[in-house]
């Protein structure tokens, strides 16, 4: 926790040390909305990085995205003020527009997640992996009482992380353990004007009416600071609890590059049940290409029903299929065909080696090979490959078993003609290469299965 008063400005000293897992990269975005605590994010970027310059270091280009949610009239006019803001302080700048009307229910969190998606598809465009936003400690406060009130356990008490991902984009939150005063006390000290969101007195919000009363609350010694601290220690408990889960993971589960995974039943029975039910969730969201756990509820009885049952000939939980193995001794989780087929493409434009097109399905990073050339990408776009796709590849679908794994893989599609399925090694010398999103605990895996169940063809 910053060590000066409460009211002091943010020091270069703090924010540099807090940077510092970052000087080595080669671009960072900034995600900022015009309000205080974004604004005060921008400059101290901003800052810190014409000091590495002075000092003849090489740091990271920073570019700030500002989004024009076009909720309000004056939106697109505020996130250009942004824009105009980060160029005058040595930044990039750009407006990324929601295209989509507002939404009618759930405004504030469904905002909140177009914005997100917005501007992780902007980073992996831009080939940026780390995207830094402006939460505070009233925020982090905010978030606890929220989750307190909705009954959450360990996870959600320990709130926000200073880094996390989302959407294969990592989130860096530089300032969550300063208080809102001391950002407020050093835009003032800068002589920078911000925004204020009209919603952010709009009592019909959740987040607005506890940010009420935070104030009646640290009356009776329950402040920000104390919340904050307490989800602190939630998060180490939350941590603990991980590893563990990673290391049974690892031990008992394996993650394909087909994007499909396998584990042994050991997995649901050599553990405690909140690490299987952990481990469990994990697997599915790695495979669902999720970004949020299942239904706790949901969890709890697809562990009691694997359990039961030896055998299973395909259970649906979060887009994914769960399938017991010949012998009856593991399963196999395969994302759901028709969720695959519900993906939105990702579409190759013409660009040379190297280029990043994007995420497909939550699972796979798309990239171009160094042998790509301009033209090779025209009409081309990838989507599932389906049972269509499967029969036009022949004895080589048939490699993979389970069948339905081959309709939730990616595949090359131009004009309705399958172009190529790598892991299905059709298509040769194709100049797209797919990269599975591997998370924390499927990296490697000391579990392997057994020849007669199935055969992945290297791709």
């Amino acid at each position: 926790m910053p060590s000066a008063s409460r009211d002091a400005s943010p020091t270069c000293e703090e924010f540099e040390a807090l940077m510092r897992p970052l000087e080595a990269l080669r671009t960072i975005a900034l995600g900022v909305s015009g309000g205080a605590d974004s604004m005060s994010l921008l400059l101290l970027s901003a800052h810190w990085r014409k000091r590495k310059l002075r000092q003849g270091q090489t740091p990271p280009e920073i570019i700030v995205f500002s989004v024009d949610h076009g909720v309000r009239a004056t939106a697109g006019q505020e996130a250009e003020n942004v824009v105009r803001t980060a160029k005058e302080h040595g930044c990039r700048g750009e407006v990324l527009r929601i295209e989509e009307p507002p939404p009618r229910q759930n405004k504030q969190a469904a905002l909140r997640e177009r914005r997100y998606a917005l501007l992780c598809r902007r980073c992996r465009e831009e080939n940026i992996d780390v995207l830094l936003l402006a939460h505070h400690l009233e925020d982090q406060a905010e978030t606890f009482l929220l989750r307190l009130a909705r009954g959450s356990g360990v996870d959600g008490l320990a709130s926000m992380s200073r880094e996390s991902m989302r959407h294969g984009v990592r989130l860096y939150r530089p300032l969550l353990e300063f208080p809102r005063a001391r950002l407020r006390a050093y835009l003032e000290q800068e002589n920078v004007a911000w925004l204020e969101d009209p919603s952010n007195r709009d009592a019909s919000y959740a987040r607005v009416r506890w940010r009420k009363l935070l104030e009646p609350l640290a009356r009776e010694g329950l402040d920000a600071n104390r919340l904050a601290k307490t989800a602190r220690s939630m998060a180490r408990a939350r941590t603990a609890l991980e590893e563990t889960s990673f290391a049974h993971l690892r031990r008992y589960a394996r993650l394909m590059e087909a994007g499909y995974a396998n584990f042994s039943r050991d997995l649901l029975r050599d553990a405690p049940d909140e690490i299987v039910l952990r481990s469990l969730s994990r697997l599915l969201m790695a495979v669902g290409g999720r970004f949020y756990a299942p239904r706790l509820s949901n969890l709890e009885h697809a562990l009691e029903s694997l359990r039961e049952s030896p055998r299973t000939n395909g259970k649906t939980l979060g887009g994914c299929k769960i399938f017991s193995d010949r012998q009856g001794e593991g399963f196999f989780v395969i994302r759901e065909p028709a969720a695959a087929a519900s993906a939105a493409p990702v579409r190759l434009n013409g660009a040379g080696g190297g280029e990043n097109f994007g995420l497909w399905d939550g699972r796979f990073r798309v990239f171009s090979t160094d042998s790509a050339d301009s033209n090779f990408a025209e009409n081309l776009e990838v989507r599932a490959l389906g049972e269509e796709g499967a029969s036009r590849c022949g004895a080589s679908a048939e490699r993979l078993r389970p069948a339905l794994i081959r309709y939730g893989l990616p595949a090359l599609w131009r004009e309705g003609e399958l172009v190529g399925a790598p892991h299905l090694a059709t298509g040769h010398n194709l100049p797209v290469r797919f990269v599975l999103n591997r998370p924390r605990g499927l990296e490697t895996s000391t579990y392997s299965v057994a020849p007669h169940t199935h055969t992945e063809r290297s791709r």
